[in-house]
């Protein structure tokens, strides 16, 4: 597990470290205490670069605070682990998956104790919950793109600059008072990088 927190995040991070055509800002869906999060496409107009190691475009899990919660302006984004590819034939196996692809992935998502939304499990439930999940089997670090002796598309960090910049035009990152990325094994890597 690896947690890091920025206090507040800097908006040179949030707002300049990825410069791509920004989609257009929505009205926040209304979400119930307990509510499981809501998957969020990146978009192949706005995200083109943010791929899963298929070539399926990514996508990532929130749930907006409330407006009277606790902590409106406070984010927990937990990048996930898991679905590491070595070599052609693994990276071919790994994208039949979950970790390889996002073609399966479900509309919604419970989270875990980081990303809960019970008082009774997580000190940050009143917070604004993000689950990036790892489908790029890169650590989320990659950048490399369409790797042809692999058969392979490596756009971990690419992903990740994708959701931030999602979560600021959409969401209101980039006006975070905390912002706390978390990560276990893949995702751990990354917060740590």
């Amino acid at each position: 597990l690896a947690v890091r927190v920025i206090l507040p995040p800097p908006k040179a991070a949030i707002c300049g470290a990825f410069r791509a055509a920004r989609p257009k800002a929505r009205q926040a869906e209304p979400m119930l205490p307990g509510a499981p999060m809501q998957k969020h496409a990146l978009h192949k107009s706005s995200w083109p670069h943010a791929r899963c190691l298929d070539g399926s475009h990514a996508a990532y899990y929130a749930r907006l605070a409330l407006a009277h919660s606790s902590a409106p302006r406070s984010w927990v984004i937990q990048l996930g682990g898991g679905g590491q590819c070595w070599d052609r034939d693994s990276c071919q196996e790994v994208k039949k998956t979950y970790y390889g692809s996002s073609a399966a992935w479900s509309e919604t998502y419970d989270g875990n104790t980081f990303v809960s939304a019970d008082r009774k499990l997580s000190p940050f439930a009143d917070w604004n919950h993000v689950f990036v999940p790892h489908c790029g089997s890169d650590q989320h670090l990659g950048t490399a793109g369409y790797v042809h002796e692999w058969d392979a598309v490596f756009s971990g960090r690419h992903i990740v600059d994708a959701v931030i910049g999602d979560l600021s035009a959409r969401h209101g990152l980039q006006k975070a008072d905390v912002l706390l990325f978390a990560g276990l094994s893949a995702g751990g890597i990354a917060v740590n990088n």
